[in-house]
């Protein structure tokens, strides 16, 4: 895709995941960003979806095969 192009251009290699719906939206960017092998966090509490057993089915999914989970504390405290 053009941002995945764009992406490599700059040698991006990881990625952060925060949005809604996290059942839909967020799942599809996250599992095509792990599988074009990009090393994806999701935010946890960076996340929402109006139905919380589904986001949390969607946290416990990524966690063993797709991406890390962390809040937004432990971003923060990465990136310092």
């Amino acid at each position: 895709t053009p941002l995945d192009l764009a992406l490599r251009s700059r040698e991006i290699s990881h990625l952060v995941m925060t949005g809604i719906t996290t059942d839909v939206c967020v799942n599809s960017t996250l599992i095509a960003g792990s599988q074009r092998n990009y090393r994806v966090t999701a935010v946890t509490d960076g996340c929402a979806s109006p139905w919380p057993d589904l986001q949390e089915a969607c946290f416990k999914i990524w966690q063993p095969k797709f991406a890390r989970l962390k809040t937004t504390k432990e971003i923060l405290s990465e990136l310092n």
